[in-house]
């Protein structure tokens, strides 16, 4: 890799091109990485292809943030919710909502606004599907149960009719899964289960994966050959690609997993 990454957030795509949110070690604010093709020439004079992460102008985050939820919808990159500091039980949360042009490079300002989150939310994919964008998963930072979907209608054009809701979507089956839009389709892989009413029992990560029918079910597919929870999904339409995640004990997973679709579709 061309920069390591003291923290790291996640992968997303637009319009064909792999960007990564991440920070530097000698930065105290997340910003925007593009994934480029670079050719240099070796001692030799040959010419070397390679690809390396190039950072974004303009995509160095203006407020500071973590544990964050993000996803685009066309082109805009939606950054939601998360907490002031890094402590993942911080009580401290942020409900602010703040999208980057990624057309244009700039964040948007004004009219461009989006309202806040009305509850605190962090580490839920936002996944858009049609005119919504949806945050899947959890409403609430610290709800001891799987809740609604919460969605946001991304089609309204005034400002002061923009609103958060409990979206017509059924709740996902479990919590702290990876998500994708698979030509239409809303795919959640891995996740946690909810936490256990017992102190003495530790929610288990698990490698379910699931495809909503457009009618109000959440339909099983193969299972993942790692249990995971937080991993980062990614597709390019005819796979779903499933990256990194968490153990049981919080390390981190290393297997990367791909889903072979039957014509662009998620076959059960």
């Amino acid at each position: 890799e061309a920069e390591r990454f003291a923290q790291f957030d996640g992968y997303f795509t637009h319009a064909g091109d792999l960007y990564a949110i991440a920070m530097q070690s000698n930065e105290d604010l997340y910003r925007i990485w593009k994934r480029a093709d670079r050719d240099d020439r070796d001692t030799a004079g040959s010419n070397k292809h390679s690809r390396q992460w190039q950072k974004v102008g303009g995509g160095k985050f203006r407020t500071k943030r973590y544990n964050f939820s993000f996803g685009c919808h066309g082109k805009e990159l939606f950054i939601i919710g998360g907490t002031l500091t890094s402590d993942r039980t911080s009580s401290r949360f942020k409900n602010t909502v703040e999208t980057f042009d990624l057309v244009a490079c700039r964040w948007n300002e004004g009219a461009d606004l989006w309202p806040n989150v009305p509850n605190s939310c962090g580490r839920m994919p936002a996944i858009s599907h049609g005119e919504w964008l949806h945050i899947l998963g959890r409403y609430g930072w610290f709800a001891a149960k799987v809740e609604t979907v919460l969605s946001l209608h991304v089609a309204v054009v005034q400002a002061k009719q923009r609103v958060w809701s409990k979206s017509e979507l059924p709740r996902v089956p479990y919590i702290w899964s990876g998500s994708c839009n698979v030509n239409g389709q809303i795919v959640v892989c891995g996740g946690r289960e909810p936490p256990a009413i017992s102190p003495l029992t530790r929610p288990q990560p698990v490698d379910a994966v699931h495809v909503y029918d457009g009618v109000g079910r959440w339909l099983p597919l193969p299972s993942l050959c790692v249990a995971r929870a937080w991993p980062c999904i990614l597709t390019d339409g005819e796979r779903v690609i499933c990256l990194g995640g968490y153990h049981y004990n919080r390390t981190c997973v290393s297997e990367v997993e791909v889903l072979q679709l039957c014509n662009g579709n998620m076959a059960t």
